[in-house]
Formats: structure tokens, sequence, C-alpha cells
């Protein structure tokens, strides 16, 4: 039987994820950051491991994760994408070879196979995947909002595990990517299923170089096939579903 744990640097993460695990009564918790972050990780789990971190950064105890986590049989770990929990999971999957799965959104282990179901195509797509044990499993920080620990749970037990931190890569700045493409653009030349060949895509292709514009394709993979089949230097494409 697979051992889900939940790696939480934050408030309000454990309860996010305990939504997405199909017993969370039997998963636990590891806990990087203060004492009430550990306390919100014992309501209605089956155990949790506490890293306190002091003044320094949850970065700075990715590898002391990384080992509590190795510890473990037949391991699910299970995190949001944040910077600490990305740099524990990946030495985690490193070291065990793990399946590694992001844009989780529901976790189910069925005897030996861990089950999820993760988003694609921008969220339009939910893909359902099986695989062994170990998993190392991502989720979106969007997807998944802080949730309040239920004060009636019961309680879990809290083992504290001494460990110092390290030095750890840290984010020196962050901006937003400019938007691009059809965001952007001032033309757009909308083709759909019709343009299933290189030839008929070709008059969509010369129109928009000849005004500058991006193409945009919104029905069927013959018409991306077209595209890329055809020459590529007049306009380019943006693929969406609908």
């Amino acid at each position: 039987m697979s051992n889900i744990w939940i790696v939480a640097t934050k408030h309000g993460e454990v309860g996010a994820l305990l939504g997405a695990v199909t017993d969370p009564s039997s998963t636990y918790v590891l806990a990087i950051g203060p004492e009430s972050l550990a306390e919100e990780g014992a309501c209605d789990t089956a155990g949790v491991k506490w890293m306190d971190l002091g003044a320094a950064s949850a970065e700075a105890f990715a590898r002391a994760a990384a080992d509590v986590l190795l510890a473990q049989e037949e391991l699910v770990a299970f995190g949001h994408a944040t910077p600490a929990v990305r740099a524990a999971l990946g030495l985690v999957s490193a070291r065990l070879g793990a399946c590694t799965v992001s844009d989780v959104v529901k976790v189910d282990v069925v005897g030996e196979t861990v089950r999820v179901d993760r988003t694609a195509v921008d969220g339009k797509v939910i893909e359902s995947l099986a695989m062994p044990s170990p998993a190392c499993l991502l989720a979106s920080t969007v997807t998944f909002q802080p949730v309040d620990p239920d004060g009636s749970a019961a309680r879990s037990a809290i083992e504290r595990v001494a460990a110092e931190p390290l030095t750890a890569a840290k984010i020196a700045d962050a901006s937003p990517i400019p938007p691009s493409g059809l965001e952007t653009a001032d033309y757009v030349v909308d083709v759909g299923r019709g343009a299933n060949t290189p030839e008929k895509f070709s008059v969509a292709r010369r129109l928009a170089g000849a005004i500058a514009a991006y193409v945009a394709a919104r029905r069927g993979k013959s018409v991306l096939d077209a595209y890329e089949d055809g020459e590529s230097e007049l306009a380019t494409l943006s693929w969406t579903v609908s």
C-alpha cells in the first residue's frame, strides 16, 4: 500500500491538498514551517513530521525534506509547485527514479497502483494516469486555494524532525511574462477544419503574411498537420482547442 505524504510550506496548503486525496485520514504530512503549520497538518491525517524553519527559508530545508521522504516506503509525495517543494521532490525523483506529474487535481491509491488526474491543454482536458510508486506529484497553486483546517477534526501525533538549513537557491526577482501571440495581435486570420491540406492552409498563410497577422486554428488535428506540412516563414500559428 502506497504512503501519501503531503509536503506543505504555507498555511492552508494541507487542507487544500487533502481535498484532492481520496482517503485523507490515511495521508501523512511533512510540514516545513512554524508549529502552527504542523498543527494544521495534524487535523484528520495519519501523522505529521515537522521541521521548524526558524529564520531560514523553506528552500533551505529542501534536502532535509527529501531525506525524510526517501525514508518512506511506497512513497507518493504530493505538494504545491512552490520552490521548496519542487526542489525536495526533484531530489526524491532523481534518487528513486520516481514518476513525476504536474498539474495534479486528484490522487488515489488502489492496491499497488497510484491513480492521478491532472489538467492539460490549458485546463480544458483532464488526463487520468496510472503508475506505480514511488511517485512525485505537483499541484498548481492556482488550482488549489488555501483551506482552513477543521477545528473539530481528530488530531494526529506531531513528530519534530531536527534539521539544519543548507544554502539554497533563492528567487532573486520575479516579473510577469509580457503577453504575446493572439493576446497582442492587431489582426488574426481564423481557419477551421476546412483548411485541412497544405494547399488550403497556404491561402490563410499568404493573407496573414500580407497583413502581419497571426493564424489561429481551432478545429481538428488535420489543420495542425496541414500547417506543419506547409511553409513556415509567413505567419505564426496559435493553436487552441474548442
